[in-house]
């Protein structure tokens, strides 16, 4: 049927509407359209534009059920089978898998059929809960897709998605030459910023990139705030973790001057975050970073913790240096680090959430997955805790409450990201389980061992007061090292001042010293030598012959 002017009115709506998506969004396209079946109801092309645009208008509901109305009208045709996998693929639940379903349908209608290949390889990366061999099993068909379209970019964006997990390195072919055939694809910019063989100032210059690209896409600007926020972030994490490992070491050793070994690879690793940072900074407008950093309350909660966590951590780690013994200023300075840690740690992974949950995928996006990272720190700490507890229960801690104050420590940054993860139902349950093993068993260590050291009486008050450095054997042992090292201190001090007293070049005075006992001298028997000699008789022996 064509118009007064031999133009076709269903194709004539359907352009209409493909302009007013563009100019005035989503939503006037719909009233186009509608009113368009109006008069020509039941036509296929403008219930499969329809669909499209109540997809991209948020109404998933309403275009899934034009999407089946167009399956109902061409049976036999793949075309509409692919537009219901593709709103299937936006929608929540189970709705990626319900998409590479229907997409399958569709390819044995029409085995060439590129797009159906590409939805089925789409959903395969973007399912959190695939396995290896899910991906595996898809992976022909986005093969096939590239076979039959290898200029496509939006081919090689989704062998991006599917490798991105098991082969960052050939994700990052793909998805760098999706950019070399079209430099302006947000998605592969996006994508490419996230892959872990990415630096992260490279990753936010591709993400400042998608977001210009795409100024109306919150999702793409979140995901570059939480960019600058895990930069920032960064020291913050390897300074408390190094004041961490010196608490640990003072759970078993007393406290000494080898602990200020560990300020070395401290300033190593913060050096090395603050580099990355710059980075970071450097691909990002001052102004944004501003206004992420300070522009909210959780931004200047997390930017004050992120700046008091490092100075924290190298102070802690050097009072447990130089305390001589009485360990509490460093334990106190190492838990307001991880403390400060914790929580810059939990603004930024809630930060990330929303970032990840704002995306056309929501949470099903692979930065929700436990990645092997992620596993290995929540199974290290929790590791820890498990032993410095052993250790204890078996009574082999020379430090009680300094093993209380490191597991505290060590749980910090676990009860930080488990409280983000249960308020927004985010991550793996088997991580999230870990985790609350993990800061339950550090509570009841870190808080029940000091409570139990004081009914017991092992923590009585004493001369110089709370001993928090003690020895294997029970409180008496811990006091009478104590009073040894008092002893030791006394007895230098003394010295010291002996030295400052007598001056440079002078001769002791023997005169001060005390008068000496006089010795007694033994006394030794002579034996009496006497002999009989021959005489003259009056007494006297004859000399001569």
């Amino acid at each position: 049927m064509s118009g007064p002017e031999g133009v076709d009115p269903v194709e004539k709506a359907v352009r209409e509407a493909q302009v007013a998506t563009v100019t005035s969004g989503p939503g006037r396209a719909v009233g186009l359209l509608r009113a368009a079946l109006a008069g020509a109801p039941g036509d296929p092309r403008l219930l499969l534009a329809l669909t499209d645009a109540l997809a991209a208008d948020g109404s998933l509901e309403e275009a899934q059920a034009t999407a089946r109305e167009a399956v109902a009208v061409l049976p036999e045709s793949a075309e509409p089978l692919v537009a219901l996998a593709r709103v299937q693929l936006k929608m929540p639940g189970d709705g990626i898998r319900r998409a590479a379903e229907t997409a399958r349908v569709a390819l044995r209608l029409d085995p060439d059929s590129t797009r159906a290949h590409l939805i089925v390889g789409l959903a395969a990366g973007y399912d959190a809960t695939a396995t290896r061999a899910d991906r595996d099993r898809a992976r022909p068909s986005v093969e096939e897709a590239l076979r039959l379209a290898p200029d496509l970019p939006l081919a090689h964006v989704v062998a991006g998605v599917l490798d991105r997990v098991d082969d960052p390195a050939n994700a990052e072919t793909h998805l760098r030459r999706a950019l070399a055939l079209d430099p302006h694809e947000p998605d592969a910019l996006v994508l490419l910023a996230g892959l872990s063989t990415t630096e992260a100032g490279t990753s936010a210059g591709l993400l400042r990139s998608a977001a210009a690209l795409s100024p109306l896409d919150d999702a793409t600007r979140l995901r570059l705030e939480a960019a600058v926020r895990r930069a920032v972030h960064r020291p913050a994490v390897v300074a408390p973790t190094v004041s961490t490992v010196a608490l640990l070491g003072a759970v078993w050793l007393p406290v000494s001057p080898g602990i200020l070994g560990l300020l070395a690879p401290l300033v190593f690793l913060v050096w090395g975050a603050l580099r990355v940072l710059r980075a970071v900074l450097a691909e990002v407008p001052r102004s944004f970073v501003r206004r992420v950093l300070w522009s909210d309350r959780g931004g200047r909660l997390q930017t004050v913790a992120d700046v008091v966590a490092p100075p924290a951590a190298a102070a802690g780690i050097l009072a447990l240096g130089t305390g001589d013994g009485e360990g509490l200023p460093g334990v106190a300075l190492v838990l307001l680090a991880s403390v400060a840690s914790a929580v810059g740690g939990a603004v930024v992974t809630a930060r990330l959430v929303t970032a990840e949950r704002s995306s056309v995928e929501g949470a099903d996006d692979t930065d929700q997955r436990p990645g092997a990272a992620d596993v290995a720190v929540v199974a290290v700490r929790a590791g820890l805790v498990l032993v410095v507890g052993v250790l204890w229960a078996a009574g082999l801690v020379a430090n009680p409450l300094v093993a209380a104050a490191a597991c505290l420590s060590l749980a910090a940054p676990l009860a930080g990201a488990l409280l983000v993860a249960v308020r927004h139902d985010a991550g793996p349950v088997g991580l999230r389980r870990l985790s609350a093993g993990a800061v339950v068993l550090a509570l009841l260590l870190g808080l029940g061992g000091p409570v139990a050291e004081v009914v017991s009486g092992g923590a009585a008050e004493r001369p110089g007061g709370l001993t928090w450095v003690g020895a294997p054997g029970g409180p008496e042992a811990r006091d009478a090292l104590r009073r040894q090292q008092q002893e030791r201190r006394e007895e230098r001090e003394e010295r010291e001042r002996q030295e400052q007293d007598a001056g440079p070049g002078r001769m002791p005075d023997f005169g001060s010293e005390p008068p000496r006992a006089p010795t007694a001298v033994p006394t030794i028997e002579v034996p009496d030598f006497t002999f009989d000699l021959p005489g003259d008789g009056d007494g006297e022996a004859t000399v001569g012959p």
